[in-house]
């Protein structure tokens, strides 16, 4: 522990403390086994520009005088929860004088939220601290570059609008957020003389920001994208060689360009647009084998080309990267003029802020501390933001839920349309002007659900991650209804109404509209009232049909099939659903009269009355929906679809289709010229016959390509053939042994992949016995962290297992030789309860060899998948499920991954032969496959 003046010695730190009192700049040190250890802090109080008071201790009776030394000044710190909570052991620690120059960036700077301290600096473009002399020692930068950027943003704050200010004042104090005597301070401290009104400017300002975007056009006359153009392109010599210094060419990459161009149709060889799928291998760059062809195409011929992706990594991978690269290189290209291309990211409406709602929600007295965090959190936002876009901000799970109350999609009519301030109807406007737009499959599928509405037309469609085009076709072509999502409809109508009483009452409007209005909101309580209490009744009818039918009492979910529906106490359910509809057409009837007498009042006499009426017609819209739906479930099922209750801590009503493939192959692809499928996982030894049955694309021509990776000295495939069965008592006890001798063997460096959550618990809970105390840390799904955070700190800290379930099966590419044992827990099999799974069962003659078995493989296929993403890496692949050795349909699994080094044997016998595979430079030629 010492305290010590900074002398000559010590580095200069730019910028002085813009309010009165000091502040100590606070870096905590914890121990890299547990994380909650504190093992040394170190601060630097700041009391003039260049001889700040410097702190150091590593014991808890230098923790304690650090209270003391703290005393009378500001705590900064970054990332403040953790330090926060280790000091307080030691002493008392004011609150409010502790402030988090994350959280502060959050404000003003939402898109640095993830960053860390110095990468914070950097983005923010503030200086590195400069020496003074030799003697800097460099443990106190932390804390010297923490006072620097505290003074950046503080500068910031103050040369916010005096109305920002206040606002953010107000939404700090009701969000409970430390943030608030800071903010206090500041607005305490402007000395504006001229300001904007407290009426918001976002609207006026968004107006300028939104311009409308310039029309497509028609498409010009057809110019192909020949084959033999692409091949000049991707040559070992051709332009994007020279434009991107690490390129190699790969066949398999020019192949799939090749057949790509030739989708969207070739005068020279005569073939017409057609559908095409096309399976490539991973490493063979398929987002570029498509956006080449897609680009020149869609310039020359002046037409809109939609891709779809569905996760949102690849999304931003194509929007910020791949596109952007690509044009750049094809600039080149004196034929071409790509000055007019241009490609749009669209999104559902829920991605978007409404600033009519947002304006509602902050000018409510009764808002929660989550929304007046998410509002405070877009305050600054709005103000800069061109898109409206929530993935621009940081939400925890509290103020995503709050974000459904000011997204857009609430409005069925956006009432910012007529004025130009909606950033929903601008990402269409820029959508429909563009040539490339990139959706997800949530999007897509949507859309053609709403009869094509929310994209613009388009005649080519290239959908990646395609394998996933059926789970989410179920997903939206179906629907889930839980007392939460009721019970949010119903308050949500009597927020409505209050709201309107609230206006009605300081409105000059004549005394016998007040008076119908009045009558009008007595019917309205009377009859939601009984609505909810019927809801009640009939979702605690439901909950117990539901633990009294199902199989057993680990069940909590029960698949309504015909025989269910004749089961006795059926009829009672038949009966409370029959009230609850017939009281909530009543319900929907007295809010429709209501806003049929909310027209004859002038907009002008009742300030928001157009919002109102907008809010109430969508509100008829919803509930009429739930109500057909519950309808349906209950007394009019549709054989084409299966219905199914889970219960959590509620019962939910569930439904989907029992295939999407007629769907699709009508509404998605019947009408367009050239479809274009593309995954590294969409066959099944070599054939494309599962998913072409499966999405009901008609008649595509195929492509399979593999992958340019060396397999056979990269991966070392490794079948125990002593493990216990998935299903025996000591199966997890073997395996909790056979994944901490792989860590140990690869000192870290290991993922476990699971198909359950319970397995993933159990799991975690045995090697957190074992492993950190020799150095290695566990990080498990739903415990430790979310996926992104789990990923990150596995990147980060080799000496680490990372154990997952259905998120980490694919789309996870650890890269940089964080990832060398990949443990595959069980064969990914569906689970037979499944009601999705279990119905879809029963149209197939032999549901095992022809559905279980293909739906298995390819997911097999993508964890696979995780371990080898580059040509540097080499890794072994442990399958711990005996049904790959014992059973027939076992070699099934193993010709469908690339062709590995496969080795079998017992674990005692193997783990030499694994450990020299791990350790070598060069592969082993042992390859004892049978």
């Amino acid at each position: 522990m010492a305290i010590l003046d900074s002398g000559n010695n010590q580095p200069v730190v730019k910028g002085s403390h813009s309010l009165e009192a000091p502040f100590v700049a606070l870096e905590a040190r914890f121990d890299e086994n547990q994380q909650s250890k504190l093992i040394a802090i170190s601060g630097l109080k700041f009391r003039s520009a260049n001889h700040p008071e410097v702190y150091f201790a590593e014991d808890e009776h230098g923790y304690r005088e650090f209270i003391d030394f703290c005393k009378g000044c500001a705590i900064i710190v970054h990332d403040a929860a953790p330090a926060i909570a280790a000091l307080s052991q030691y002493g008392e620690l004011r609150s409010s004088e502790i402030w988090d120059v994350q959280e502060i960036a959050e404000l003003l700077h939402p898109e640095t939220a993830e960053e860390d301290l110095f990468s914070l600096a950097t983005k923010l473009g503030v200086d590195a601290p400069s020496s003074s002399g030799k003697n800097f020692d460099e443990q106190y930068l932390y804390s010297i570059t923490l006072g620097n950027v505290y003074e950046f943003l503080l500068r910031e704050l103050k040369t916010l609008p005096l109305n920002v200010i206040q606002r953010l004042l107000s939404l700090l104090l009701r969000s409970q957020s430390t943030l608030y005597t800071l903010m206090a301070e500041i607005s305490a401290s402007s000395t504006y003389t001229s300001q904007d009104s407290m009426k918001r400017t976002e609207e006026r300002d968004s107006v300028s920001r939104l311009e409308r975007p310039r029309s497509l056009g028609q498409p010009s006359q057809f110019r192909a994208v020949e084959p033999e153009f692409i091949a000049e392109l991707l040559e070992a010599d051709g332009l994007i060689a020279q434009k991107f210094p690490e390129y190699e060419p790969r066949l398999e990459q020019l192949t799939m360009s090749q057949s790509i161009s030739e989708a969207f149709g070739s005068t020279k060889q005569s073939i017409e647009a057609h559908h095409l799928v096309v399976e490539g291998g991973t490493g063979i760059g398929k987002s570029v084998a498509y956006l080449l062809p897609a680009i020149l195409f869609a310039i020359r011929n002046n037409v809109r080309i939609v891709i779809s992706t569905n996760t949102i990594s690849l999304q931003e991978q194509l929007i910020k990267k791949d596109i952007p690269d690509l044009v750049d290189a094809l600039n080149a290209i004196e034929d071409i003029d790509l000055s007019d291309f241009r490609y749009s990211q669209l999104k559902g409406k829920a991605n978007y802020v409404c600033l009519k709602r947002w304006e509602s929600l902050a000018n409510s007295e009764a808002i929660t501390s989550n929304e007046a965090s998410t509002l405070a959190k877009t305050v600054a936002w709005l103000r800069n933001t061109r898109t409206g876009d929530r993935s621009e901000l940081h939400l925890n799970q509290g103020e995503l839920k709050s974000w459904t109350r000011i997204n857009a999609s609430a409005f069925a009519n956006c009432l910012g349309v007529k004025e130009g301030a909606c950033f929903y109807n601008h990402a269409k406007e820029k959508a429909a002007s563009a040539h490339l737009i990139i959706v997800n499959h949530a999007l897509l599928l949507s859309d053609i659900e709403v009869g094509g509405s929310l994209i613009p037309d388009y005649q080519y469609l290239i959908i990646d991650e395609a394998h996933n085009l059926e789970s989410e076709a179920t997903k939206q072509f179906g629907f889930q209804i839980s007392s939460a999502g009721i019970l949010e409809a119903s308050n949500r109508c009597k927020s409505i109404y209050s709201e309107l009483l609230g206006l009605v009452q300081i409105s000059p409007i004549d005394y016998s509209h007040k008076e119908i209005l009045q009558r009008h909101t007595k019917e309205f309580d009377e009859t939601i009232a009984n609505v909810d209490s019927l809801w009640g009744e009939l979702i605690s009818e439901l909950e117990i049909f539901l633990l009294n039918s199902r199989i057993s009492p680990s069940e909590m979910e029960l698949r309504i099939t015909n025989s269910v529906r004749t089961m006795p106490d059926w009829t009672q359910l038949d009966i409370k659903a029959d009230d609850f509809e017939r009281t909530s057409s009543q319900l929907a009837d007295v809010v429709n009269r209501l806003r049929r007498e909310l027209e004859d009042i002038p907009s002008e006499k009742i300030k928001g009355i157009d919002a109102i009426k907008s809010e109430l017609s969508d509100w008829i819209s919803i509930q009429s929906e739930i109500r057909g739906k519950i309808n349906n479930f209950i007394s009019n099922p549709d054989p084409k679809i299966i219905y199914w209750m889970s219960k959590a801590e509620t019962v939910t009503l569930n439904s989907a289709p029992l295939e999407v493939a007629s769907k699709l192959r009508e509404d998605l692809f019947g009408d367009k010229k050239t479809v274009v499928l593309t995954s590294a996982t969409m066959a099944v030894m070599g054939s494309f016959n599962h998913i072409i049955e499966r999405l009901g694309i008609s008649e595509p021509r195929e492509l399979c390509l593999g992958s340019p990776f060396d397999y056979k000295n990269a991966a070392l495939l490794y079948l125990p053939t002593d493990v216990p069965a998935p299903t025996s008592d000591n199966y997890q006890n073997s395996m909790a042994l056979v994944i901490q001798r792989l860590v140990e063997i690869a000192n870290g460096k290991t993922m476990v992949l699971f198909t359950s959550h319970s397995a993933v618990r159990n799991i975690s809970a045995d090697l957190k016995s074992v492993l950190p105390v020799k150095g290695y840390e566990v990080l498990a799904q739903d415990i430790d962290g979310t996926p992104a955070q789990l990923i990150n700190r596995f990147q980060r800290r080799s000496k680490s297992v990372l154990l997952g379930t259905s998120s980490f099966w694919e789309g996870v590419d650890i890269g940089n030789d964080a990832l060398k044992v990949l443990i595959i827990a069980r064969l990914p099999f569906n689970v037979p309860s499944d009601p999705i799974f279990s119905a879809r069962s029963d149209e197939y003659e032999n549901a095992f060899f022809d559905y279980a078995v293909p739906q298995a493989i390819l997911r097999f296929r993508q964890g696979f998948g995780r371990l080898i993403r580059s040509k540097a890496d080499r890794g072994v692949a442990v399958i711990m499920d005996s049904r790959i050795t014992s059973k027939s349909y076992g070699k099934r699994f193993i010709d469908s991954v690339p062709p590995a080094t496969v080795i079998k044997g017992k674990f005692d016998e193997s783990i030499s032969l694994i450990n020299t595979w791990l350790n070598s430079e060069n592969a082993t030629n042992n390859d004892r496959s049978e």
